[in-house]
């Protein structure tokens, strides 16, 4: 795919002769006949760089999507793309979901109506995980960014990943102020096995097998929301640092998710309904900094600490 060297550098070896995008697209097409032989209801997807003329600012790619999709045709029947911050501060981070209905946009427009898109990837981090993989900041972009996709109509989204093993991090440094030492894309702690030797020359090493980071709380508060069947939303009203979205579940029963980004200022919110008629306000679930667990109490009021 698009990491095979065909762009001007590699991280995932491509040992056919001819990596250029449009071989892989001529690929795809063969490859769909021979299994849709087999299985006509078979769904056949291809990898589209997620840069096509839009998105956050950067360095642009050479163009790999319109030589793909027109070798492949009408073979394809999903397009994945991976989704990452591009790096940054946590105000950078939480800017980049205001990214995706652009890019989203752009997407849609190179591959038709007819294909759908999956996000196969995304997560706070590109290249380099920092201290913001494995910290409150993660819990907070996770669900804006999952429930941003599918709000654009992504069929699909996942996060990068379970569990993954360390990457060095600077104690003490901006990049990781509670002086781990690690950094890592997973939701779960890969266990003490999982060691790096940081840039002071530690050995730092994960949790316990299988404890929750901070991402992991943010990803579940999202499948709050995003449940089979339940109906995405819109809200507005809402303005930085305030992030919400929104989905009636199939019972009639809505579902609100709101956020403060806002690192020392806590902030009250009053909710209001268009068109929808709240027998009540009932439970809270509640995340916050550095937190262990999820906590549930019935409210009828929204006051959000800082982050």
């Amino acid at each position: 795919v698009w990491g095979n060297g065909a762009l001007g550098f590699t991280f995932e070896p491509d040992h056919h002769a001819d990596t250029s995008p449009a071989a892989y697209g001529a690929n795809v097409r063969a490859y769909a006949k021979a299994m849709k032989a087999v299985d006509p209801s078979i769904q056949i997807g291809v990898e589209l760089t997620p840069f096509a003329g839009a998105g956050p600012p950067g360095q642009p790619l050479p163009d790999w999507n319109d030589p793909v999709l027109a070798a492949a045709g009408d073979a394809v029947d999903f397009a994945d793309i991976h989704f990452y911050d591009n790096g940054g501060d946590d105000s950078a981070l939480f800017a980049t979901p205001r990214y995706i209905p652009q890019l989203m946009s752009a997407i849609r427009g190179e591959v038709g109506s007819r294909v759908q898109i999956v996000v196969g990837e995304t997560n706070s981090a590109g290249l380099d995980p920092g201290v913001q993989s494995h910290t409150t900041p993660d819990a907070l972009y996770a669900p804006d960014d999952i429930l941003t996709w599918l709000e654009q109509g992504a069929s699909l989204v996942n996060w990068f990943d379970t569990r993954h093993s360390a990457f060095p991090d600077q104690t003490g440094s901006p990049d990781d102020p509670n002086g781990l030492g690690y950094a890592t894309w997973g939701l779960l702690a890969d266990g003490p096995d999982a060691c790096v030797t940081n840039t002071a020359g530690q050995q730092a090493c994960e949790e316990p097998l299988n404890t929750p980071y901070p991402g992991y709380y943010g990803y579940g508060m999202a499948t709050r929301l995003a449940t089979p069947g339940a109906k995405l939303v819109s809200t507005t009203g809402a303005t930085s640092p305030i992030v919400t979205h929104a989905a009636v579940q199939p019972n009639g029963r809505l579902v609100v998710l709101v956020e403060n980004e806002d690192p020392t200022n806590a902030h009250d919110v009053r909710l209001a309904f268009d068109g929808y008629h709240p027998r009540s306000i009932g439970l809270a679930f509640t995340y916050g900094p550095n937190g262990q667990k999820v906590t549930v109490q019935p409210t009828d009021t929204i006051h959000l600490p800082p982050y």
